[in-house]
């Protein structure tokens, strides 16, 4: 398997994209093709009927108003992402301002209309969905030959087939480095059971979790459910373990800067994450007054909090530490780890109740 380092040194080889320029050409062939199918569709395909009409003019119209409306607006100049939504509304736009060009062209320009004004209604439409069509296909090249260069990849599943999942499988796809590979979402909503996003399809919920991971060969489940509960992180947890598989998270919308998740945002667990609770820094050393010399007394000090606590406390050196629990056994463990010997400490007093 290639080492992240090797993957980001660029191996996976170039990604193909449709030059600007090519795609400006693109564009205003669309509108040529959709002028000649609208002119067909209006006159029944009966081309003597095209005699008095100029679709040739309009057609050169529609080239310069595409051209000239495209470069300004940034449509050719990598702006947004090929075949993204975004691209997909300013694409929209600029065939609306050529489109009102030309029915200004048609309608101002001589004395009789260039062609019927159906003709030019009837064409935007067509141009927009072959020069949308362009750019999908581009974006499915792109995505197609990702996943056949990404056999190096982590195989993942992603818990949460919403809106977080969504967004780090689509970051995933178009990750270049080829760092993960989707396999399949995990979801216990049963309305998503048949749900497929960016093609990477919802497998079953958690109670499938250990026979997914089987079956697919997973090796990381990604947590990428912004409100899970710490109860439910566990739960998962354990049931990664019992799978074999690691487990990763991907935080909060409110940990991230632009609100948006993606394959760099996913991280290991961490103990707040389990516990449904932040981590408190506390400075040792300020505390250290509070504790040097003094008798202290520590309840439930059999338990895992108690005996970190008692640890941490034996550090400054107390007159006496008084660990209070009903275990004999855990306080023994304490005494143990704490000063290396137990039942006979002068500075450490043990009790049960």
């Amino acid at each position: 398997m290639r080492t992240l380092s090797d993957m980001r040194g660029g191996r996976l080889g170039p990604r193909f994209q449709i030059p600007g320029m090519v795609l400006a050409g693109v564009d205003a062939l669309a509108w040529c093709v959709g002028i000649v199918a609208a002119m067909a569709m209006r006159f029944d395909f009966n081309l003597s009927l095209w005699q008095p009409w100029r679709p040739e003019t309009l057609a050169s119209v529609a080239v310069l108003a595409m051209v000239a409306t495209g470069i300004p607006s940034g449509l050719y100049g990598g702006r947004w992402r090929r075949g993204s939504l975004d691209e997909g509304l300013a694409l929209s736009r600029a065939m609306g301002i050529v489109a009102a060009i030309l029915i200004a062209t048609n309608e101002l320009i001589g004395i009789t209309r260039i062609v019927p004004i159906s003709v030019v209604v009837g064409a935007a439409p067509v141009a927009f969905c072959i020069a949308g069509a362009a750019r999908f296909l581009e974006r499915l090249v792109v995505l197609r030959g990702m996943r056949r260069a990404r056999h190096g990849a982590t195989p993942v599943l992603i818990f949460g087939a919403g809106d977080g999942g969504r967004q780090v499988v689509s970051s995933m796809q178009s990750d270049e480095s080829g760092r993960f590979a989707p396999l399949g979402f995990i979801d216990d909503d049963p309305t998503k059971r048949n749900l497929r996003l960016s093609g990477v399809p919802v497998l079953g919920n958690r109670d499938r979790l250990i026979t997914v991971a089987e079956q697919s060969g997973a090796e990381m489940l990604i947590v990428a459910a912004p409100s899970i509960t710490s109860d439910s992180l566990r739960d998962l947890s354990a049931r990664a373990l019992a799978a074999d598989i690691a487990v990763r998270i991907v935080p909060p919308v409110t940990e991230l800067i632009d609100g948006n998740v993606g394959a760099d945002d996913v991280r290991p667990l961490t103990e707040a994450d389990l516990l449904g609770r932040h981590q408190i820094d506390t400075d040792i050393d300020a505390i250290a007054d509070y504790v040097t010399g003094r008798r202290v007394l520590v309840t439930g000090a059999g338990g895992s909090i108690g005996s970190e606590l008692c640890r941490q406390l034996h550090r400054f050196g107390p007159e006496s530490l008084i660990m209070l629990d009903r275990d004999e056994s855990a306080l023994h463990g304490v005494q143990m780890a704490t000063e290396g010997r137990a039942l006979g400490s002068p500075t450490t007093w043990r009790c049960t109740g």
